[in-house]
């Protein structure tokens, strides 16, 4: 508690305010709009109030700019959660790891095994915690006993005048198979896509500024396939696209199983072959595809549902991973 004394303008009267850290701003807002000036003794000017006023100012915000966020880690880190994340975040080394946080019985798994091996290795300081504290670590995800504190990771970029030709072939020899997310917005969903993209071989993934960031969260879905890949952010996918397609790459696009089949665009994933450079353009739940990006593609790819289906649509992590087998199965 603070002692402040204040005298009232006029009247000679003084009066003593005692109050907590809390009320600081409120206080000062009350003294600029009133008569009351305070001083820190006897025979105090007003510039002296304001440079008192000031200077306790400036002591609260550097409180409230201290480098420490409520859930345990410093400002601008995150909390990675989960083993396949976690252990994949070790072995890739993409990230600055600064403090691991385990579980006390973490079990003999041999995954469990190598996190540990590696931190010590590393040198990375790690403690036990107990369940709670890491249910608070990981805001009450599933973290299987184990949490880390790392640097952020960002979008990859795409690099300046690449040769778009020279990419038109994988390194298994087929065709490229590139994927681009168009506002996929649910961090669930964008990690269970890298982790079928990551599984099934695709050769680019690249995101709209309105996907979701990589977060922990993205990673623990994708099951630590985000430690693992490059994902890169485009800010104007129709000009790139524009570009691609002149240099004889295809874009396909999808759309729900009722659009028309057997037109001129629009066809079934199974008949579809992929026999050139393709990039696969997958849309969010709620509105699909963008217009101006539809309206580039060279073909519509659909998933046709049993006869008997009573549901119109698939997740759109399902039918990315569908539709991404149906063009990769055959080459396998």
């Amino acid at each position: 508690m603070t002692n402040l004394f204040m005298r009232l303008s006029g009247t000679g009267r003084r009066l003593m305010i005692h109050y907590d850290r809390a009320c600081i701003r409120c206080l000062g807002e009350y003294i600029r709009t009133s008569e009351i000036t305070p001083t820190i003794g006897s025979g105090s000017t007003p510039s002296e109030a304001d440079s008192f006023n000031k200077s306790l100012h400036l002591k609260n915000k550097r409180r409230r700019n201290v480098g420490v966020s409520s859930g345990g880690r410093e400002a601008g880190n995150d909390i990675l959660f989960g083993i396949h994340p976690c252990l994949v975040a070790l072995r890739q080394k993409r990230r600055n790891i600064y403090r691991a946080y385990l579980k006390h019985d973490l079990g003999d798994r041999k995954e469990l095994t190598e996190i540990l091996e590696s931190l010590n290795k590393c040198d990375i300081p790690h403690t036990n915690r107990e369940k709670w504290g890491l249910d608070k670590l990981s805001l009450n995800r599933p973290h299987q006993g184990v949490c880390m504190e790392v640097s952020r990771l960002n979008f990859a970029r795409i690099p300046w005048g690449e040769d778009h030709q020279q990419l038109q072939v994988s390194g298994t020899g087929r065709p490229s198979l590139w994927l681009l997310l168009d506002d996929i917005q649910d961090p669930m969903h964008f990690g269970a896509i890298l982790r079928i993209s990551y599984f099934l071989g695709v050769d680019r993934i690249i995101a709209t500024p309105r996907c979701s960031p990589l977060t922990p969260v993205v990673s623990k879905s994708s099951s630590g396939a985000m430690e693992a890949l490059d994902v890169y952010q485009l800010s104007r996918p129709v000009p790139y696209l524009e570009a691609l397609s002149e240099t004889g790459w295809q874009l396909v696009g999808t759309c729900c199983s009722d659009d028309e089949l057997n037109s001129d665009r629009v066809i079934d994933c199974r008949n579809f072959e992929l026999d050139k450079p393709t990039v696969l353009i997958v849309g969010n739940e709620g509105m699909g595809v963008k217009d101006d990006i539809l309206q580039l593609c060279h073909v519509k790819l659909t998933i046709q549902p049993d006869d008997r289906c009573v549901i119109d649509s698939l997740s759109v992590s399902v039918a990315t991973g569908i539709l991404i087998h149906s063009m990769l199965g055959r080459e396998r």
